[in-house]
């Protein structure tokens, strides 16, 4: 089983797979043969594994004004099976920042940030210090359907009690589906006549041709951003890919978490002092 992490605020979708394994529970719905639909619940929370929400998340309010204009996506949700994060390393790291999501803004919010603090959207302790949020903007791609089909769709609801719920529904050649933003192992939210469900990867063997390739090298564009109260009181807005450490370190002190921070299971926490030193070792020989 896994779960992704809520889009559109508070929701969280919680995902289960099964492949061709009889009886086990898949997607709020016992599957006794051979399954090649995915099937989603929200739940509220947002990133979390095995239903653990964060209670940061939990409790966030509406999504924040933005910079990004009607051609984006924006949610509460990191993508990926394990999402990206970063480790501090040294004491006394000051990053600049944003007073909003907006890449237009300068950089002019001095954001120090905790020695050994692991940011990350499964660090939950963390993020209920800094009152840390996890954002996306990801830009809305039509996928133009090549051929008459009919798709079976996952639900994109707020009750459990949905998740056995499918949209099986018939695409007119020429019909737009808006992809909207990937979620986890192939799966993805698309909006289809202004409703949102979801959708698998061989939803492109029946739409133009060329996307595939993009969305399986992760070319559709997707900015990622955390909002957090830093050590010196400054609320910043974080957009990740000014402080990402790979290939190389931007900042010194921001660095990769490393497995021992961020496991498996859909937890991650703040590293050790021999821990913090060890990456800062590893970062010098990158």
């Amino acid at each position: 089983m896994a779960v992704l992490v809520g889009a559109d605020g508070s929701d969280a979708i919680v995902l289960a797979l099964s492949d061709s394994v009889p009886g086990v529970l898949y997607g709020g719905a016992i599957a006794t043969g051979p399954v090649r639909t995915m099937r989603f619940f929200l739940t509220s929370g947002l990133i979390a594994l095995f239903l653990v929400p964060s209670a940061a998340q939990a409790r966030s309010s509406a999504l924040p004004r933005t910079g990004y204009d009607k051609s984006w996506y924006i949610s509460e949700f990191w993508s990926g099976e394990t999402p990206q994060g970063v480790a501090i390393t040294r004491k006394n790291v000051t990053v600049m920042a944003r007073s909003g999501m907006n890449k237009k803004l300068p950089r002019a919010v001095a954001c120090r940030l905790p020695y050994l603090a692991v940011f990350h959207p499964w660090n939950k302790a963390r993020n209920r210090k800094n009152h840390a949020r996890y954002f996306s903007a990801t830009k809305i791609v039509n996928l133009i359907a090549k051929e008459d089909f009919e798709y079976q769709f996952g639900p994109f609801e707020s009750r459990p009690e949905d998740a056995s719920r499918e949209a099986k529904l018939v695409i007119k050649n020429g019909d737009v589906i808006q992809y909207l933003q990937y979620g986890q192992e192939g799966a993805f939210v698309v909006r289809l006549k202004g409703k949102k469900l979801v959708a698998h990867s061989d939803l492109f063997d029946h739409v133009q041709d060329g996307l595939r390739d993009r969305f399986l090298k992760n070319k559709f564009p997707e900015d990622e951003w955390v909002s957090l109260t830093c050590q010196n009181g400054a609320r910043a807005y974080i957009y990740f890919q000014d402080v990402y450490p790979a290939p190389t370190v931007k900042v010194p002190g921001v660095n990769v978490p490393g497995l021992q921070a961020i496991g498996d299971g859909g937890d991650a926490r703040d590293i050790t002092v021999r821990e913090a030193e060890q990456i800062e070792k590893d970062s010098s020989t990158r």
